[in-house]
């Protein structure tokens, strides 16, 4: 498995810039201390948080052209928003380039953009971390974090929230994944916030 991450590593090293590097280290690594607090394997944490951004810095047409070679269903805000389709192309990358076969690895880097509602505890951790790695920083971030060592439904309510206000305030196309996968939590949890 060692030589497997470092192989990994060095190839992420050679498609992402370094800013996206050490981002997905911070996720890698945050993934993998959540592992071991809410008893997921954490090898596959940190691998799956390695690879969440595989595909993130493709072109918007390269990122179309994947998808449709991939026979993803792609949505009418996904084909005007293609940087939304990173984690599904992500997701067949991982498979065919990365050579992951683990469907909970590959379920955390499909739907950690958006999350979806009734994800496995691998891909809550992934979508969480992907939000409050060391990097981050915003007003509220400690009270993510704070929920993602309790409550991991909680932290992917909250994560949602996050991600809905900052596409409001950044007058930003809203997919309709991410509402329901706070939706979904939010009920879940019944939490009045």
């Amino acid at each position: 498995m060692v030589q497997s991450i470092t192989r990994i590593q060095q190839k992420l090293q050679e498609v992402l810039s370094p800013a996206r590097y050490i981002h997905t280290l911070g996720v890698a690594e945050t993934a993998e201390k959540l592992a071991v607090t809410h008893g997921v394997d954490k090898q596959n944490a940190y691998l799956a948080g390695l690879l969440h951004d595989c595909a993130r810095e493709l072109s918007p047409e390269k990122l179309l052209l994947e998808a449709y070679r991939f026979g993803i269903a792609v949505d009418c805000i996904q084909k005007s928003y293609p940087k939304l389709l990173h984690g599904l192309v992500g997701k067949m990358r991982a498979k065919n380039t990365y050579d992951i076969d683990d469907p909970d690895i590959l379920e955390a880097i499909e739907v950690h953009t958006m999350g979806k509602p009734g994800m496995g505890n691998l891909a809550k951790i992934i979508y969480v971390s992907d939000t409050i790695e060391p990097a981050r920083s915003f007003s509220y971030i400690h009270v993510i974090r704070e929920s993602a060592e309790i409550n991991l439904d909680k932290a992917v309510y909250l994560t949602a929230q996050s991600s809905l206000i900052y596409l409001i305030r950044g007058h930003k196309v809203i997919h309709p994944l991410t509402l329901k996968t706070r939706n979904y939590y939010m009920q879940k949890g019944k939490y009045d916030m």
